[in-house]
């Protein structure tokens, strides 16, 4: 039951900033937090309702009182004097009853309970309305309509009834006074009652029932009749009264990047009035007027200035804080050889630049940018985003993905069986180091058939062109050139520099191989490009011409020799070139098998030269000569001595320093370690880490065969001292290929199965 009649609770806060942390306590009752309003009233006559920073608390144990309890850190507004806590029950019957239900009394008591709360509540509030003696019977009392009483004063007239209206100026306790002055010397009877006028009118905002007592003594009719002189000298008050402040808003473009200030108020009342802003601090008669466009973030002060004629003071200023959003840095991209260089510019020196580089979205943790980036690594992609303070961070400005090398990649599982590669695509590859995707596999040509490769459109593949040599030694006309001759002179074939990486997973057993067109981080220069190796097997008289009968019966080292009295920079094809060759190739066709995808070679001895009979560089000539690249016979043509490689006692040495190549030595030379192979197909290769280049040395011939795995011979003998020759001869049948690797016979043989291949490397590059 309610037993009280308070329904709401006054406590004096005046001069406290700070709620007391314990809570102020609720003396009615309530039956949920929702029940409780909150008000604050402050010293400029304003009841402000407050509906968030407090909580009702519920009453601890044994106490039975709620309390109104504010959130850590609130403080009470500046000018506060009065926490008004009232009840503020929802006008609602919250109980259905129904016919034949049992009565629950709890339900009916909280029912009653709570509409006594609510006729207290109302109660409350009619004790603070205007009422009329008991003893009067007025009848009805009619307000004039709205369209009459607008902006009007309310009055009676001599009979306390009836409702009259008066004009009524802005300010209504000002105008009362100005009124009663004026009333003075209008009318004599009101002059003994100005003194009582004077001061109910300065009770109004107080106590509205004076306001009720004033009207009554005044005559509205006298006043209304002065009231039109009234305006006139408020008029002369008002010209020199400062403007109000403007009513600023702000609207933002679409975009972000700019907006335009919008004026709330239109200072009905006082003249023309010119509305201007500055960036910063107070603005002047001369600044900008407030349709001009906002381009910057920060801090704006608007004020209204009297245009020119108007008698009126500039307002104060208005202060507005507007955030726009920064412009989108730009990014531009500088290939270089082996990196690229990254440029990042913003048009706001202020605005500070961060950037990734691994694709993630740049935040304000991310590196600054403050010169130029320099980027390594294939399909890098660059983002940047500007921040300044006050602003709105721009948008993300992305670069496409830099490609600094042109990447292709051909991946061998060496568990498997099959002699085939797959190859890598940029979506396919693992280390993200791809950037091209091939999509049609090249087709040697043959006497009948012209050939294709979609390597021919891209370097290495498309450099590799003939060059003549001239009796000198020295580099001629290339084989586009006037005066070019495969039969007058030394033609050799150019291997453009390239770069390479091999990555092996003993895991999965699988390896890549990666080539580059250009340096890039990661990879490394493959050590038998950037030179040339002869077109065709070298001649009896020491040459690469076409129509020769090829040198044969002649050790090594003769050979060798022989090479090196041609002038500086010339020897024997070693095996960082071969090696050159076989990475070219396997990248190109994507198979171990090189008779299968080109050419089984020739069944019969045949002079140099058989392959010209087809213009393709890559392809099947006459008797069935094959060449790869312009270089004819790599394989199947006769055992070619190759430099750089010497087994002694079953430890196999390699070296890539061609003006020192010595047989039978090991100085100089590095130590891969020891194994044996005896007449076995290929079926797994040397990986060294230190050396990926090293892409054709067999590690294992066990289980393999003329289609699988790698389908050429290897020999490798455990003991004496032997020197390599690679390819096979033109009656070794299916055994033979491109990686046919025999280190069988020593230094001083002068097989007549065994021949060679100039090569020639600029001295200064050596």
């Amino acid at each position: 039951m309610i037993s009280s009649t308070t329904s709401k609770q006054i406590y004096n806060i005046e001069g406290i900033v700070t709620p007391i942390a314990s809570g102020y306590e609720i003396p009615f009752k309530i039956f949920e937090a929702e029940d409780v309003a909150v008000t604050i009233a402050t010293d400029d006559g304003e009841n402000t309702p407050v509906t968030t920073g407090w909580s009702v608390k519920e009453p601890t144990e044994g106490t039975g009182v709620y309390k109104v309890v504010f959130d850590e850190g609130y403080t009470f507004p500046e000018g506060a004097l009065k926490l008004v806590i009232s009840r503020s029950i929802p006008l609602e019957q919250n109980v259905d009853l129904r016919n034949g239900d049992a009565f629950d009394a709890d339900v009916l008591e909280e029912s009653l309970d709570r509409q006594m709360a609510v006729s207290q509540q109302q109660q409350e509030e009619i004790d603070r309305a205007f009422k009329l003696p008991i003893s009067e019977n007025p009848g009805n009392i009619i307000f004039p309509s709205a369209d009459e009483r607008k902006g009007m004063m309310i009055g009676f007239d001599d009979t306390g009834y009836g409702v009259k209206v008066g004009r009524n100026p802005d300010d209504a306790i000002a105008l009362a006074d100005e009124l009663l002055k004026t009333a003075q010397s209008v009318q004599d009877d009101v002059t003994e009652k100005y003194d009582a006028v004077e001061q109910k009118a300065q009770e109004v905002s107080e106590n509205a029932l004076k306001v009720e007592q004033i009207a009554e003594d005044i005559d509205l009719d006298n006043i209304n009749n002065k009231f039109t002189e009234l305006e006139d000298e408020i008029e002369d008050v008002k010209d020199s009264v400062a403007l109000p402040i403007p009513e600023v808003a702000y609207e933002v473009s679409a975009d972000g990047f700019s907006a335009t200030l919008k004026l709330n108020n239109t200072f009905t009342g006082y003249g023309n009035v010119e509305v201007r802003y500055k960036f910063g601090s107070e603005p002047t008669a001369t600044d900008s007027l407030l349709s001009v466009p906002i381009t910057a973030s920060g801090t704006y002060y608007v004020r209204a200035f009297p245009a020119e004629g108007e008698s009126n003071q500039p307002s104060p200023s208005a202060i507005i804080e507007i955030s726009l959003k920064l412009a989108t840095p730009a990014i531009s991209v500088q290939k270089n050889t082996g990196n690229a260089t990254v440029t990042i510019t913003h048009g706001d020196s202020n605005a500070t630049i961060r950037y990734t580089t691994d694709g993630t979205e740049p935040d304000e943790e991310s590196s600054i940018y403050s010169s130029a980036i320099t980027v390594t690594k294939n399909h890098t992609v660059v983002k940047a985003k500007a921040f300044r303070e006050s602003w709105i961070p721009s948008d993300t400005a992305t670069s496409e993905k830099i490609i600094i090398a042109r990447v292709w990649a051909v991946k061998w599982n060496y568990g498997a069986s099959s002699s085939a590669l797959a190859r890598l695509t940029p979506e396919t590859d693992p280390a993200g180091d791809v950037s091209e995707t091939i999509t049609t596999e090249p087709a040697p040509a043959t006497t009948s058939q012209q050939g294709s490769s979609p390597f021919d459109a891209y370097a290495p593949w498309s450099d590799m062109k003939k060059r003549n040599f001239d009796a000198s030694g020295q580099p001629s006309y290339w084989e586009d050139e006037e005066g070019f001759s495969t039969a007058t002179y030394d033609t050799m074939v150019w291997i453009p520099k390239f770069w390479i990486k091999v990555v092996d997973n003993p895991t999965d057993e699988t390896r890549i191989y990666y080539l580059a067109d250009a340096p890039l981080d990661g990879f490394t220069l493959h050590p038998g490009s950037g030179q040339y190796v002869g077109a065709y097997p070298t001649s009896s008289s020491k040459e690469s011409k076409s129509g020769k009968a090829r040198q044969a019966s002649q050790s090594i080292v003769t050979m060798r020799n022989n090479a090196k009295t041609k002038g500086a920079g010339w020897g024997l094809i070693d095996i960082a070139e071969r090696f050159a060759i076989q990475f070219l190739y396997i990248v190109e066709y994507a198979d171990w098998n090189s008779q299968d995808k080109i050419g089984d070679g020739p069944t019969s001895d045949y002079s140099t030269g058989y392959s010209d009979v087809i213009d393709y560089h890559t392809g099947v000539g006459t008797g069935g000569v094959v060449k790869y690249r312009h270089i004819e016979g790599l394989w199947r043509s006769q055992f070619e001595w190759t430099d750089g490689f010497n087994t002694v006692n079953g430890h196999h040495y390699i070296s890539t320093d061609r003006d020192n190549y010595q047989s039978d030595v090991t100085t100089g030379y590095t130590d891969l370690g020891s194994w044996q192979i005896s007449g076995l197909y290929i079926t797994k290769l040397l990986y060294d880490e230190d050396m990926p280049w090293l892409i054709g040395i067999p590690e294992e011939a066990s289980g393999g065969g003329k289609t699988t795995y790698v389908p050429d011979y290897a020999y490798l003998y455990s003991s004496g001292t032997t020197v390599l020759s690679c390819g096979g001869n033109w009656n070794y049948d299916s055994d033979a290929g491109l990686f046919y690797f025999v280190a069988s016979y020593s230094s001083s043989n002068p097989d007549s199965y065994r021949g060679s291949r100039l090569s020639y490397k600029e001295p200064s590059a050596a």
